[in-house]
């Protein structure tokens, strides 16, 4: 870390924090994400060359050098000490979108499609190469001046294997699908969409349409007012409490709205 002058801290989570700095050796400011080693939770570990490293890092390194996709984050680099994994990431001019939303930066219809059709399009690059991100939310979404979205914080994601389901909460409450809150065993993909479904409707509504985890769970969804009939069944269909009937991302990329 010697190696980086640091600015600022912009951000705090349950296992670290995260900063900006500027790296010493060309002048250039990065994002450094520092993940506290004794706070990284037993499911979230995986095994390479018989060395055990946080899943995180592991799916992080596999994407970027594997299968990079523009809306979806690009690990730089990766170093550890005795108390830190440190995660370098590129600095760029973007907000999130809870500011976004918190803003009402989103007047149109259109341009609500136009960011959410981005935002599915990283989960389906995701969810095609077998990772589930498991924390999908607005404060996960990077807008970028030009428009485009990136896709951050893979302190939940995970692999996805045929035939294992998971059993343990990851991700944020709001966001949690009825199943996930219940304590059922459940399987990843399910749990992406209906997080993309509240976000679908906070994007629109500018709120979560529950207030509660008791209402995710026993509820079902209200709309104030029908802003189309497409994107009225888009949500529907991913918010479905039943989560062999929602569809899987490629219906939904695919939905007419």
């Amino acid at each position: 870390i010697s190696d980086y002058q640091i600015i600022d801290t912009i951000g705090k989570g349950s296992c670290g924090f995260v900063k900006l700095a500027k790296r010493k050796s060309d002048g250039k400011n990065v994002i450094i994400k520092y993940v506290v080693k004794s706070l990284v939770l037993d499911g979230c570990w995986t095994r390479e060359d018989n060395v055990k490293i946080p899943t995180e890092i592991h799916i992080l390194k596999y994407i970027t050098e594997n299968f990079p996709h523009p809306y979806v984050l690009r690990l730089l680099n990766t170093w550890e000490d005795n108390y830190y994994y440190y995660l370098e990431f590129d600095s760029q001019n973007s907000i999130d979108l809870f500011e976004c939303i918190d803003n009402r930066r989103f007047t149109t219809e259109a341009q609500v499609k136009k960011i959410f059709y981005r935002i599915v399009q990283g989960v389906q690059h995701l969810h095609h190469i077998n990772i589930v991100h498991r924390d999908i939310k607005d404060e996960n979404i990077l807008i970028r001046d030009d428009d485009t979205v990136e896709i951050i914080d893979f302190g939940s994601s995970a692999y996805v294997k045929e035939g294992k389901k998971f059993d343990k909460f990851c991700g944020t409450g709001g966001y949690a699908a009825p199943e996930v809150l219940s304590g059922q065993k459940y399987d990843g993909p399910p749990q992406d969409i209906w997080s993309l479904g509240i976000l679908l409707y906070t994007m629109i509504y500018g709120s979560n349409p529950f207030h509660t985890l008791d209402q995710i769970i026993t509820s079902e969804v209200q709309f104030p007012v029908i802003v189309s009939p497409g994107s009225h069944d888009l949500m529907c269909r991913m918010l479905n409490r039943d989560f062999q009937k929602r569809p899987n991302i490629d219906e939904v990329i695919n939905h007419p709205w």
